[in-house]
């Protein structure tokens, strides 16, 4: 009884929250250069994202600066030092810009630095146009966990997950694709 009732409860709060659509995205796109977080792109995150237990982090970002709409805590895009292989075989001590770097990828060209995202770096084991969302996805791979990130034209969504946690890269993108066909319908 306990489960029942808090789904309902959970599926009452999600169909009463007002989601941004069209011009609403549009006006939070040009209000989050201030730097505040939007109580309604958290929804995304907190009721549609991470509720399903396949995601471990979520961020949303535009997608023409990567200013963030919102995201789970501590978890950004960030600009820091890091040494970066290069193609004679030594490493440079180079400024990782993980935002532009992302805006690159998601526009189809591999960035130098390769995908870097919250100071962590992943393989790009694929890059194709989802089925279900019709959105640009990008996947990497970790040790024990990836991230999978969709271009839904307006905003990139982000979310990672840990196999540690029994969560896959499979249940990521189905729930990530599932909020971006929403978001590019909008």
């Amino acid at each position: 009884p306990d489960c029942i009732e808090t789904v309902t409860l959970l599926a009452n709060y999600i169909l009463k929250s007002t989601w941004p659509t069209g011009d609403a995205i549009q006006s939070t796109l040009s209000s989050s250069n201030s730097g505040g977080e939007s109580p309604t792109w958290q929804i995304y995150i907190d009721k549609t994202l991470l509720a399903r237990g396949n995601i471990t982090e979520a961020l949303l970002c535009s997608s023409t600066d990567g200013s963030i709409l919102s995201s789970t805590p501590g978890f950004m895009l960030k600009t820091y030092q890091a040494e970066i292989p290069q193609e004679d075989g030594t490493d440079k001590q180079e400024t990782v810009h993980e935002a532009k770097n992302l805006i690159q990828l998601m526009n189809g060209s591999k960035p130098s630095q390769g995908m870097r995202i919250n100071e962590i770096k992943y393989q790009i084991i694929r890059t194709a146009i989802d089925e279900v969302s019709n959105c640009y996805s990008v996947h990497g791979k970790k040790t024990m966990g990836g991230c999978c990130v969709f271009h839904t034209g307006k905003i990139f969504i982000i979310a990672t997950f840990d196999e540690r946690k029994d969560q896959t890269s499979v249940g990521c993108a189905s729930v990530v694709s599932d909020l971006a066909k929403h978001l590019k319908d909008t």
